[in-house]
């Protein structure tokens, strides 16, 4: 998910927002997403994102851990092994063929259905595939009336095969292994037949994806050949034969090859018959060194206008947003729940990596190298020793595990620590020049007392240095305490000091709002909720308006 783009990034979060809403009983409206892309865009990774995160998100909400409350499927079997899916026809049990009028599932099969996806609450289809065949005359693709006849496997009479010969598999022999209509191969060795019998006992091939079947042969073994065996085709008047589903492949048609990536290939533009046909196999190659035309024609590379019409008429799903003002100085609170573990989650992470200041809480260091982020200065504050009392209640405090505070500051940025030796409370205070503001992070564990607390942070507030009857102050962080429910004693408490809370949206997964920021003075501030998938706890921006000259 690190590796998202920002656009990525904007439908992921939207579509994780739509799963948070509907956890939190807030009804969401249905939504229909068309994702579209050139290939090597990304299309399959951000689909097994969402589905790993949707999933992540729905599932501990469902009256069984079991139930499918997400199913990723594809059309063909190899769209679906590449995304770790299955195909439509095994998720909602559809016979191959679908001859007219349509025979409707028994009864049985309905209810088991019915059963199996009865939490069911998104659906994800990788791939498009479109029932079209080649118009005799023009050459190009025309709508089917009907469905194709698929009763027949159409397996090869003859299959003359030997060691080093290049062939493909033409049936679907285990979706989730790998073995798929179009998944290409080395035979390495072609096993002789048992005794008494005629038909060898099958054909060993070493498929060019390592993926195959992986985690069926033994541990440690790597990449190795597959015993293929034969396949039973009912022919008609209740005849039955035997073939192995294989057939000779030194090359292979451009439709066997969507949604392949490979570092060479040699394409042949010769037999062109339909609208993209060219792209897709111009682009399966990951850079011009790797590709070769052949029979080049540019009359043979072409688009479809109806898609390009009716992509213009689609609604967009993201709106675009409006350009940051580079005036402004940008303030991010975050409880990052463990920042080793998720510090490569804020390298990543352009809305952090664009801000002045970025206050974390929940860091859970201790004595460890403190992990560097380019561009910043970092300042911290662990559990350990942020209770210098001897009282008990801090006592028990400082024992606990995780908690601490930090503040990455960027390097550009003129502001100075202010020491609190006497406070016991996990905070860390700085006055910023430029905004003529003192900023207190503050981090509140649910088990510290709420009086208790409240009178450490009294003398935090009266211990700040004044500059100027203009100076500011800004208490941010995470409190555990919910202002959106009634009777917030910190709210309250912070009222009567003078303060405002200026966040009113939740900020947490669950859809309570206890990360709090609380402001004195006259600084123009607006926030915006950030989503992050990496914590229990998304960021808050604070963009604030710089004085002008």
């Amino acid at each position: 998910m690190q590796q998202l783009n920002r656009e990525q990034k904007d439908v992921f979060y939207r579509i994780r927002q739509w799963c948070i809403d509907k956890v939190n009983d807030k009804n969401p409206e249905p939504f229909r997403v068309f994702i579209n892309g050139g290939a090597g865009t990304g299309k399959s990774h951000l689909i097994k994102c969402l589905f790993y995160e949707m999933t992540k998100i729905l599932s501990p909400y469902s009256a069984n851990p079991d139930d499918i409350v997400v199913l990723l499927t594809a059309p063909t079997a190899t769209a679906a092994f590449n995304i770790g899916g299955t195909t439509l026809h095994q998720a909602f049990s559809l016979p191959p063929a679908l001859p007219f009028p349509y025979i409707y599932l028994r009864e049985d099969s309905v209810n088991k259905l019915r059963s199996k996806l009865q939490h069911l609450s998104i659906l994800i289809i990788d791939e498009i595939s479109m029932d079209y065949d080649k118009h005799p005359q023009t050459g190009r693709l025309t709508l089917k009336e009907q469905p194709y006849d698929t009763s027949h496997d159409y397996l090869p009479a003859h299959l003359i095969v030997g060691q080093q010969a290049r062939v493909m598999l033409i049936r679907n022999v285990d979706v989730a292994c790998g073995l798929v209509n179009g998944a290409m191969g080395t035979v390495t060795e072609v096993l002789p037949p048992k005794q008494g019998l005629s038909m060898p006992q099958g054909v060993m091939v070493l498929f060019d994806n390592e993926r195959i079947c992986q985690n069926k042969t033994s541990l440690g073994s790597g990449h190795r050949a597959i015993m293929i065996t034969k396949f039973e085709e009912n022919l008609p008047k209740k005849a039955v034969r035997f073939q192995f589903p294989l057939r000779l492949a030194w090359a292979c048609t451009i439709h066997k090859v969507q949604g392949l990536t490979t570092d060479a290939a040699v394409v042949s533009l010769k037999n062109i018959f339909a609208p993209g046909m060219s792209y897709v196999a111009l682009s399966r190659v990951t850079s011009m060194a790797g590709l070769t035309i052949k029979d080049f024609d540019e009359k043979n590379i072409y688009c479809n206008e109806q898609i390009y019409k009716a992509l213009k008429q689609m609604p967009l799903y993201l709106t675009v947003k409006d350009k940051p003002i580079h005036q402004n100085m940008v303030i991010i609170l975050h409880n990052i729940q463990g920042l080793i573990p998720h510090i490569n989650d804020i390298r990543s992470n352009s809305d952090i990596s664009s801000a002045n200041f970025i206050c974390l809480t929940e860091t859970w260091l201790k004595n460890e190298t403190v992990p560097c982020l380019k561009g910043f200065n970092f300042l911290h504050k662990n559990r350990f020793s942020s209770y210098p009392s001897k009282k008990n209640v801090f006592k028990q405090l400082k024992r606990k595990k995780n908690g601490g505070v930090g503040i990455y500051i960027g390097h550009d940025q003129q502001c100075c620590l202010i020491t609190l030796d006497s406070v016991n409370m996990e905070c860390i205070v700085i006055f910023i020049k430029e905004i003529n503001t003192n900023l207190v992070l503050i981090y509140r564990t649910e088990t510290y007392p709420s009086s208790v607390f409240l009178d450490e942070l009294y003398e935090v507030l009266f211990s700040l240095p004044q500059e100027n009857e203009n100076t500011s102050t800004i208490v941010l962080g995470d409190f555990n305490q919910d202002v959106l429910k009634k009777d917030s004693s910190i709210e309250q408490f912070m009222a009567k000091q003078g303060f405002s809370q200026v966040v009113s949206h939740p900020t947490t997964d669950g859809d309570t709002l206890i990360d709090h920021v609380y402001l004195y003075g006259n600084l123009q501030i607006s926030t915006e909720i950030i989503q992050t998938y990496y914590s229990y706890h998304n960021m808050v921006s604070l963009n604030i308006k710089l004085p002008t000259m």
